[in-house]
């Protein structure tokens, strides 16, 4: 193999981990300068140890980049709605909370990994993936900003009323997600994410902003603990937990609900990992 690591791609392969000793040509997030290694966001040590001391960090995806690529694409496939128009990604932004939250969030996948032991397992469903870690999956979650974070600036705000801010730097809260404030919640007093981004659209609207002519809006891709989820057709209202035995609730599409929703009720088993930001096609104008 010209210009490699291995004599051929057998030798390659049967070496652990070997992804992880190739370059890709995409640069590092934190110094800009060096490339990284393949299914990493920095190009060594210092720079992804400088990350972990100090966040919560959020650096901007290229657009170039196979990442861009890859949540672009989750975005846009997942864009269901027929009576929405298909928006148009502005940026995307890579989320590194503080190493407590991704601590936290670790600790738990691990733990519902033992008590489930769903790695490598397929879906019930039947589609031909398998499960990984704890059922680890990426699913969206839309919610109001107050700031102008990803359309004016890059810095993450102060104000305690910027549920997009506050998400970044201190985690999702169960004090936030009680059906008292939010009519709409099928099930109980839980943090609700939807793998159709259309659908998260709908919670964003509070979100919305006017700059230069163009109206954008933003949206959370996280990654969530689905562990044993149980399925419901049917809300249920007063639910503060999943049943017993389960690890989280998952509204199918129904008379109910047209479109997906999963539910967790522990704050460590969601952690925020892209922000969206996408801009609103701009309506025709009416004829007088």
């Amino acid at each position: 193999m010209l210009n490699s690591l291995w004599c051929s791609k057998q030798c390659r392969d049967i070496t652990q981990n070997w992804k992880s000793m190739v370059k890709t040509n995409e640069l590092c997030l934190k110094c800009t300068q060096e490339t990284t290694y393949f299914g990493k966001y920095f190009c060594g040590e210092d720079c992804e140890e400088w990350v972990n001391e100090n966040g919560p960090c959020i650096f901007k995806l290229s657009k170039q980049g196979n990442k861009f690529k890859d949540i672009s694409n989750q975005f846009m496939s997942s864009w269901k709605h027929e009576n929405k128009a298909m928006p148009e990604i502005h940026t995307i932004y890579k989320i590194f909370p503080e190493k407590q939250i991704i601590s936290r969030y670790n600790n738990y996948r691990d733990y519902i990994e033992s008590l489930r032991r769903l790695d490598g397992r397929p879906f019930p469903k039947g589609d031909g993936r398998v499960m990984t870690k704890g059922n680890e999956q990426r699913r969206f979650h839309g919610t109001r900003m107050k700031c102008l974070l990803g359309i004016q600036t890059d810095t993450l705000c102060p104000d305690m009323n910027c549920a997009v801010c506050r998400i970044i730097t201190e985690g999702y809260k169960l004090i936030y997600a009680k059906t008292s404030r939010f009519k709409y919640q099928k099930f109980g007093d839980g943090i609700y994410f939807s793998s159709t981004s259309s659908k998260s659209d709908d919670f964003n609207k509070k979100s919305m902003k006017y700059y230069n002519g163009v109206n954008y809006k933003v949206m959370f891709l996280n990654k969530v603990v689905v562990g044993r989820a149980f399925e419901l057709t049917q809300e249920k209202r007063t639910l503060t937990g999943p049943p017993i035995n389960y690890d989280s609730v998952v509204g199918e599409p129904s008379a109910l609900l047209y479109y997906d929703e999963l539910v967790v009720y522990d704050e460590s088993a969601c952690i925020p990992q892209y922000l969206v930001v996408y801009e609103l096609p701009k309506l025709p104008n009416r004829r007088q």
